[in-house]
């Protein structure tokens, strides 16, 4: 629910948040952490004496996790990312693929959480895993979730026009189209303020 102006939400126990389409939103945990929502994002929140657990139903988000006698749980897909005193990036897509990126803190991921091996989440490597469980880790010379990406910008030093477009729509009520396959293939490079799309 939204809070007083300038101040987060607060979120409940088993509470849905979501942003719509365009929306990036910030909002504060009951244990004191706090969630960044992505536009048209969704997180499911279920905190219990003895257990914190949230679960990224859609698009993505930054946790900044507080610390706690009891570590997050945080659910995406078929795997679970556990954490006490960190900041991550996670995002889940329309194909079911995880993507987790490590801010600050440790942390350990799960491609499957019912009987896969832990890995442990270092800076500066995206940890990938499929609707399989299958895991990939690398080091992209352009990351898959950018650091600033809670303000809106990114920043490539090579995309091709038509995915820099495909990005920006996330955030546009009415969709950018390039309707030329030879400007679609141009190389661009830059600090892109993706959430302005207009």
């Amino acid at each position: 629910l939204p809070g007083q102006p300038g101040s987060a939400s607060v979120a409940r126990a088993a509470e849905p948040l979501i942003t719509q389409r365009g929306e990036i939103r910030s909002f504060r945990l009951a244990d004191g952490s706090s969630a960044t929502l992505d536009t048209d994002s969704r997180l499911d929140v279920a905190f219990g004496d003895d257990d914190r657990t949230v679960r990224l139903i859609k698009g993505r988000v930054r946790l900044t996790i507080a610390k706690q006698d009891v570590p997050l749980h945080i659910d995406a897909g078929p795997g679970t990312t556990i954490a006490n005193n960190a900041e991550i990036d996670l995002s889940l897509d329309e194909a079911g693929t995880v993507s987790a990126v490590l801010r600050r803190g440790k942390a350990e991921l799960r491609a499957d959480a019912k009987t896969g091996p832990a890995t442990a989440l270092s800076h500066g490597k995206t940890l990938t895993y499929r609707r399989d469980g299958k895991l990939q880790i690398g080091v992209a010379e352009t990351p898959d979730i950018p650091a600033n990406w809670p303000e809106g910008w990114a920043e490539y030093r090579s995309i091709r026009l038509d995915q820099l477009i495909a990005k920006a729509n996330r955030y546009a009520v009415t969709p950018i189209v390039i309707d030329d396959a030879a400007s679609a293939a141009l190389e661009v490079s830059g600090r892109f303020h993706l959430s302005e799309t207009d």
